[in-house]
């Protein structure tokens, strides 16, 4: 910042030199304002960092949370096909504790309305000294899997046909397993290895989770439960029709819930962004904070040129120039701060979304600018800075001089 702060101080001040030798327009204030950037350059670096780290912070995590918020919906887009998702309202609440009757499933699958249905169950299942959770499907032919590195279809195939599972990506970095090495899970039988067929990734949860055919959970564990179903229409078929059907066949106190492609995304998207909303809180706090250090530290550099500005209307200054001077330095402050804030936040943007996302929670994240937010942010910063600025220069031009030249 200081190396910066130097640097446009003497860039800046040509311009308006310039200016005065070509066209005869004098712009005295700006001039002076370029090169009191770097007489007092300690506390003006000291200034432009606090609002720059502010910047850089507010633009950080909007680029992370705004890759995140993108690399979700793609991954949904892709692994959420299905028309309907049924499961019991206590689940909504417990977690994965209760299941849906056989006669259910078994309606589901059945109905005239219906192409297929795939069908889940989530519990946690000892992996030596640890738990893992372990996702039981069935029909995952129609799920999309987004793996990380592989042949999809024949994974899949092998997944169907053989005892073996797939993990997702946060699961193999934080156990560091890789493709072709073995999951120890323990069976009624006892413990058995589960060779990997593919890593996938997952923005569930950041303790991963691996998945297992219902044909191979039902080898070895013996129990054919499910916790929620996903429902598949045909072309002609009708969610609403279908779900007044199972309502009033299983449903009528409310004891499952229904939920349609459409809502469920909008439901997920509800839960990102509350998750997320504290972010907001926190970046506006860090630049209502810098904004203020800027109006304080106008304040004291503005007590401490006391005597400087009262000679500069001594000698003919107008109380008027001494505001646009001090105004020219304000918007040159939050100028430089707005540039380098950026700059560091996209810095900061690469940090946050490449190494701690994925050192504390395993994720990739695939990167994506909100070039709008972008945009307004240095223009926003810039003219917050320049409000901030408003009221000490307003003062400044009160000075009485002689209280200010008196010598001691």
């Amino acid at each position: 910042v200081p190396w910066s702060t130097s640097h446009f101080s003497s860039g800046a001040g040509r311009f308006p030199r310039a200016l005065r030798r070509h066209r005869g327009k004098a712009a005295v204030e700006a001039e002076l304002g370029a090169a009191n950037l770097s007489r007092a350059l300690l506390r003006n670096s000291i200034t432009i960092a606090a609002l720059a780290a502010a910047v850089a912070m507010t633009v950080g995590v909007s680029v992370m949370v705004f890759s995140f918020r993108q690399t979700v919906e793609t991954w949904i887009n892709d692994t959420l096909i299905a028309d309907l998702f049924i499961a019991p309202a206590s689940n909504e609440i417990v977690g994965p504790s209760s299941f849906i009757p056989p006669a259910a499933v078994q309606f589901l699958a059945s109905h005239p309305a219906v192409e297929t249905v795939d069908t889940f169950r989530e519990m946690d299942l000892p992996m030596g000294d640890e738990i893992a959770a372990v996702a039981v499907v069935r029909g995952s032919e129609r799920r999309h899997f987004q793996f990380v590195r592989g042949n999809g279809p024949a994974i899949m195939r092998r997944f169907q046909a053989e005892p073996c599972v797939l993990v997702s990506e946060s699961f193999a970095r934080r156990h560091r397993l890789r493709d072709g090495e073995s999951v120890e899970l323990t069976t009624p039988e006892g413990v058995r290895k589960f060779p990997i067929a593919g890593i996938f990734y997952d923005y569930t949860r950041d303790q991963g989770i691996v998945f297992m055919s219902a044909r191979n959970f039902i080898q070895f564990w013996h129990d054919d439960r499910v916790n929620s179903v996903a429902v598949y229409l045909k072309k002609t078929g009708s969610g609403e029709e279908l779900s007044e059907a199972f309502r009033k066949q299983f449903s009528r106190d409310g004891q499952f819930v229904i939920y349609s492609n459409r809502s469920l995304r909008t439901r997920i998207f509800q839960i990102f962004d509350q998750t997320f909303a504290v972010t907001y809180v926190l970046r506006t706090i860090a630049v209502i904070v810098a904004i203020t250090g800027i109006f304080l530290s106008l304040t004291i550099l503005i007590a401490e040129r006391s005597r400087e500005l009262a000679i500069v209307r001594a000698i003919g200054g107008s109380a008027a120039q001494i505001r646009r001077l001090l105004l020219w330095e304000t918007a040159m402050l939050g100028a430089l701060a707005a540039v380098i804030g950026v700059a560091s936040g996209l810095c900061l943007s690469l940090v946050l979304i490449g190494v701690i996302n994925r050192a504390f929670f395993g994720w990739t994240i695939q990167l994506a600018f909100p070039w709008r937010s972008l945009a307004l942010t240095p223009l926003w910063i810039f003219a917050a800075a320049v409000v901030a600025g408003i009221l000490p220069a307003w003062r400044a031009g009160w000075l009485v001089l002689a209280e200010n030249l008196r010598s001691e």
